[in-house]
């Protein structure tokens, strides 16, 4: 068999023919290659038989491709459509006219080359970019997780930083508390020399000052964490802003700063949190303070836009000013306003915890600066209550700004504040001492208060929560005070086990703690305090503070004890002690003409200890049992002498022998004798009538 013709595309090839793999003729060739866009072709052959070319059976098999040989007949062409790149074998024979086909095939080597892109050399590139791909995206990844973590672990380290300066901040109230305390102990102290109060008087300022930077770490803290909770109430913004400007004032006078206070507009009170605005603006009036020099201006002024529903608070400087290119950086976290000489800086955080602070009433703040012409810093809140609805971390109150002025100034008027003791009060320090438990795990500040309050008062000291319940429940103390944190059991704790023991839960007890959180104080009010008090605390507000509670549990005895009628509401108690009370009261006046009716009796019928009987019915009434006894018997025979009685007959109906030792009695709880009682209320009564 002889190849005669070679097709692609089914048009004829041969050596002239452009484009053609052919390089000889085709009779000659044995070998052809093809590029990857030449993969459809045909072969065209003969075997050259003249005799009877129609009897002459052929049949070809492609290697690499065919199965088996295609038997064709007569048919003398082999086309081949979209082969893939490779080498192959043509391979043809023929059949004469006898039918014997011929061994001696004839064989064509066709090689299909791939495109470019199929070539060794491109898959040795494809493998070397596949591998420098797989090692960039991996280093990259690595890169990203390693960026992660760091992430992960600097926001571990900043948390860990900031609860560690939340948990100093704290810490650092206690020391202030042994500062603050006994400068205003000694302040107060008249017969103290005067030319060293001024040093004492410099010494608490910057105490103060301390207590506010510790203030607003804590405040920057709970922002952080999402955990501020805003009290929002309705404020009169001009007199709040005067408020805070006359605080400013003397301060203006020393450095000999022209100090302003404009009103362009009087806006209808504006909803806000009165403590954190007022730490806004005192913010911003510090920083104006801080960098203007003397001799220059600072104006506070109030404006509002009614189209766009705002308020302005502008405080504007002829200070120094701030670049324009650090402006954008003002309200970062621990960026520092320094000037020229850069000697003045702060902490870095209060900008951005009064921008902070503002964002959250729906406001913002705004700066406009000329170097070495001042800057202004604007406050912008919104009018009404329709930009807050909505918002979580908000509580709406009502206005309360009279009462914040009051607070806002009471921490500048401690060093003047003395407890003022009326006759009333005078009770309690003159005659027998009452009893105050104090627990504190801080040594020097459970000596400060035990000895503070040690010429008033029996004292007595607990290093934590579980001495504290040990000796209150030996001792039974009038009132006490306590530390909430503490080891072993904390004062929160202490004060549940107090008020849920019956034989202790008539002990009022005051708190105090350096976590100065609204939910801070809600819990330890929940535990049962009558009163929570903050680090650094002032002793002569907490003095005041305990003089006024044992006043009070002092008033409401008295009434109950020379009242009329028995009424075991007036005692203001809670509903354990109330029911002892008043199962004691009904037992006396359910057996009041027995003769046999003993103090035995209603201690067996209490189901309590003689001590705890004895200790409970003095601190809920005043009155010891026996007193307590006779003055229900006492205002029973009372009633005998309205409803009739004479006065022998009353005497003897509540076990009295002795009617002039009824009178006598009789006399010193009501004031009048049983027959004036009688004749004074039976013409009461009748005029009435």
């Amino acid at each position: 068999v002889t190849f005669t013709n070679f097709q692609l595309f089914n048009n004829n090839m041969d050596v002239n023919t452009e484009g053609s793999p052919l390089v000889q003729s085709i009779v000659c060739t044995d070998r052809i290659e093809l590029k990857h866009n030449q993969s459809s072709f045909s072969v065209e052959y003969s075997a050259m038989n003249f005799l009877d070319e129609s009897k002459t059976q052929y049949a070809y098999f492609l290697e690499n491709f065919d199965n088996n040989w295609n038997y064709v007949g007569t048919q003398r062409k082999a086309s081949y459509t979209n082969l893939k790149p490779g080498n192959y074998i043509l391979r043809v024979k023929a059949a004469m006219w006898n039918g014997n086909w011929d061994n001696d095939e004839t064989v064509m080597h066709i090689s299909i080359k791939p495109p470019w892109w199929q070539t060794n050399y491109a898959y040795i590139i494809y493998l070397i970019v596949f591998t420098m791909g797989t090692f960039l995206v991996s280093r990259g990844v690595i890169r990203v997780n390693s960026f992660r973590n760091e992430l992960k672990v600097e926001k571990a380290v900043n948390e860990v930083k900031l609860q560690f300066f939340t948990n100093i901040s704290h810490e650092i109230r206690t020391p202030l508390t042994l500062i603050l305390g006994p400068i205003e102990d000694v302040l107060n102290d008249r017969r103290f020399p005067d030319e060293f109060r001024s040093t004492l008087m410099l010494m608490q300022k910057n105490g103060k000052r301390m207590l506010h930077l510790l203030n607003q770490l804590l405040d920057f803290r709970k922002v952080q964490n999402k955990k501020m909770v805003l009290n929002l109430s309705p404020v009169n913004l001009v007199d709040f802003t005067r408020n805070i400007f006359d605080n400013f004032t003397p301060l203006a006078h020393h450095q000999q700063i022209d100090f302003n206070f404009k009103v362009n507009a009087t806006p209808e009170d504006v909803w806000v949190d009165p403590h954190r605005i007022d730490s806004v603006i005192f913010n911003i009036l510090s920083n104006a303070f801080k960098f203007t020099p003397g001799g220059k201006s600072i104006t506070v002024s109030i404006d509002q836009q009614l189209k766009l529903n705002e308020v302005y608070v502008r405080v504007s400087d002829s200070g120094p000013g701030i670049k324009s290119k650090d402006i954008p950086l003002v309200f970062n976290r621990y960026s520092i306003l320094s000037g020229e000489s850069g000697s003045k800086n702060g902490t870095g955080i209060g900008l951005n915890l009064s921008n902070e602070l503002v964002k959250m009433h729906g406001g913002e703040i705004r700066v406009e600066s000329q170097p070495d012409k001042g800057c202004t810093f604007t406050i912008v809140l919104k009018a009404g209550t329709a930009h807050l609805t909505g918002q979580a971390n908000i509580v709406m109150g009502t206005k309360v700004q009279d009462e914040f002025k009051l607070q806002h100034r009471y921490s500048d008027m401690l060093t003047d504040f003395a407890p003022v003791l009326t006759d009333e009060m005078e009770h309690v320090v003159k005659g027998e001492k009452k009893t105050i438990l104090v627990v504190e795990d801080h040594e020097q500040i459970l000596n400060y208060v035990s000895d503070s309050l040690s010429d008033e008062f029996c004292i007595l000291k607990a290093l934590d929560g579980e001495q504290g319940l040990s000796v209150a429940a030996n001792y039974h103390p009038d009132l006490i005070i306590s530390d909430i944190m503490m080891p072993v059991m904390d004062g929160i704790e202490m004060t549940r086990h107090l008020k849920d023991n019956f034989d202790t839960c008539h002990i009022p007890v005051i708190l105090l703690t350096a976590r100065s959180g609204i939910d801070d104080q809600i819990l330890g009010i929940e535990s049962g305090a009558e009163a929570y008090v903050l680090k650094p605390f002032n002793m002569a507000l907490l003095r005041s503070m305990i003089f006024n509670i044992m006043e009070q549990r002092r008033l409401i005895m008295k009434k109950f004890a020379h009242g009329p009628s028995i009424e075991v509401a007036d005692l203001k108690i809670n509903s354990r002690n109330k029911d002892f009370i008043d199962r004691i009261i009904r037992y006396i006046e359910e057996n009041y003409n027995k003769p046999e009716l003993t103090i035995s009796q209603l201690v067996e019928m209490s189901s309590v200890s003689r001590t705890v009987f004895y200790n409970k019915v003095k601190s809920l009434t005043g009155l010891s049992p026996i007193e307590l006894m006779r003055q229900v018997k006492m205002k029973i025979a009372a009633q005998m002498l309205l409803n009739g009685y004479n006065v022998n007959e009353a005497a003897y109906s509540i076990g009295f022998n002795d009617s002039r030792y009824f009178s006598k009695q009789f006399k010193e709880l009501f004031g009048d004798s049983p027959s004036q009682y009688k004749k004074k209320n039976m013409s009461d009564e009748a005029v009435f009538n």
